[in-house]
């Protein structure tokens, strides 16, 4: 392929630059085209001497900046077939961090490509684990927006506690209640989403090198986290009912983890729901080793099937060290940012000082809204019309793998939430599956994001929220036309 008189441009020298740069000049040139998408990945690059007639350079010029891109996982070698242009996992080791900021791409810049990508016309999306606010419940939210900014006593409109407003505190108790949770209403937190709740538990309780147990898979945002926290990252594998219990002693006993994050009901990716036996038993593991947990309960709400599960929060005792972090963005009113966080009884003053340092407190007027939201109890009127539409689509999604990717189809339906995770053929070469897919007009969620170790090309998660009924069978054909020809 012919990168384009652009990229030459890309690698001119600075003034006073050496021919020594030039293997640097070419590396951060290519890493700039790649993760911007102007190469797409899976593209079959020039030849070292093709490109390197076409620079005027030495042909170990470029073998010397081929060789850094391998290294940093931007490009891969199939021998005698060429050399290929690929994307390496953002979250993983220091020296995919390091390329990130040698061209100006850090995981956030990625996550906007990878959300523009998604959301290409004629791209079906199945990335979305969130309501479409469409079925949401926005009317009535909006509604009480509207009411609260016409209030002409001004009191939304001032600065408070960093706990969050005391009217919404109130109507979190109620709330939290009907979870089968009590809780004081002087111990929530009010936080910019279940997001900031997971960070303030991490920076508060966790320091660098301390051993923090997660699922594998798990969440991203959590994984995120715990990086940042500088945490020691350890996984144990999800089972249908749950992570693996024995594994779980094993490494409590080895360890000592100061940590347990853990998804326990419609977990995402997987939406596996953790039993009441292993809740109980993982408690016990708990309390033996002295580990805290941080329960992140992000969509109870949508059940389709089967009875609720008590959280980790109502099964232990209010002293015990049980963080609970919910947001309402995944199952209510998606976008309003707001969450909270229960910690243990007088466990909070860590997490408020925290709170307070970054951010002083959540918006007070759309706490305003979110209040009067709750206390009208618009959403538990309006929640089964939405169940009804996404057991619906669940069913159509479940429908269209075992069509046309029956070696990939979930053998069980998950109780509720809004993704299904799949296994995909051995046979494949998946490692640039995700932007082959997109070219072919379907995305999705690579299993690489919800690992904290090592690559996982073998699982990808089909998220509905947002998807179309009728558009869902269509993607499903795309996907299936890849992976056959990824494994032709």
């Amino acid at each position: 392929m012919s990168l384009g008189n652009d990229f030459v441009r890309l690698i001119d020298p600075a003034p006073g630059a050496s021919d020594a740069t030039l293997p640097t000049r070419i590396k951060d040139a290519l890493i700039q085209r790649i993760s911007s998408g102007a190469v797409a990945a899976g593209t079959r690059l020039p030849t070292i001497r093709q490109l390197a007639q076409s620079l005027g350079v030495n042909p170990m010029t470029v073998a010397k900046a081929y060789k850094a891109l391998a290294d940093l996982g931007y490009v891969e070698s199939r021998g005698s077939g060429g050399t290929f242009a690929r994307m390496p996992r953002t979250g993983g080791g220091t020296q995919h961090i390091e390329a990130a900021n040698a061209a100006n791409v850090g995981p956030a810049v990625l996550s906007r490509q990878l959300f523009s990508l998604a959301r290409a016309p004629g791209v079906i999306g199945f990335t979305t684990n969130y309501p479409d606010p469409k079925l949401a419940d926005v009317a009535a939210f909006r509604t009480c927006l509207g009411e609260i900014a016409a209030d002409n006593s001004m009191r939304w409109f001032r600065y408070d506690p960093a706990t969050g407003r005391d009217e919404l505190r109130y109507e979190l108790v109620r709330f939290l209640a009907r979870r089968g949770i009590i809780s004081k209403m002087e111990e929530i937190i009010v936080t910019a989403g279940g997001q900031q709740a997971l960070d303030l538990v991490a920076r508060a309780h966790v320091m660098p090198g301390d051993a923090v147990v997660v699922e594998r898979p798990t969440y991203f945002g959590g994984l995120n986290v715990l990086r940042a926290a500088r945490a020691r990252v350890l996984e144990v594998p999800l089972q249908p009912d749950g992570l693996d219990v024995a594994r779980f002693q094993d490494i409590a006993e080895t360890y000592r983890p100061r940590l347990l994050y853990i998804n326990p009901t419609f977990h995402n990716p997987s939406g596996v729901t953790t039993s009441l036996a292993k809740r109980q038993r993982i408690l016990e593991i708990a309390r033996r080793y002295g580990i805290a947990i941080l329960e992140d309960d992000h969509c109870p709400e949508l059940r389709f099937a089967g009875e609720p599960v008590p959280s980790f929060k109502s099964l232990a005792d209010p002293s015990e060290p049980v963080f609970y972090a919910a947001g309402f963005g995944k199952s209510l009113i998606p976008g309003i940012r707001l969450g909270f966080l229960l910690p243990p009884l007088g466990g909070g003053g860590p997490v408020t000082a925290l709170k307070a340092t970054t951010d002083l407190q959540s918006t007070a007027i759309i706490q305003g809204a979110l209040a009067l939201y709750l206390e009208r109890g618009s959403h538990v009127r309006h929640i089964p019309a939405m169940l009804d539409v996404y057991r619906k689509r669940q069913r159509i999604l479940l429908d269209a793998l075992r069509k046309y990717m029956p070696e990939a189809a979930p053998a069980r339906a998950p109780d509720g939430g809004l993704s299904l995770w799949i296994t995909l053929p051995a046979r494949a070469d998946l490692s640039n599956m995700y932007f082959l897919a997109a070219q072919s007009g379907v995305a999705f969620a690579s299993g690489d994001s919800f690992v904290a170790s090592s690559d996982d090309t073998r699982h990808v998660r089909l998220s509905f929220g947002l998807t179309k009924d009728e558009d869902i069978p269509e993607g499903v054909r795309r996907l299936a036309t890849v992976v056959s020809e990824l494994g032709s």
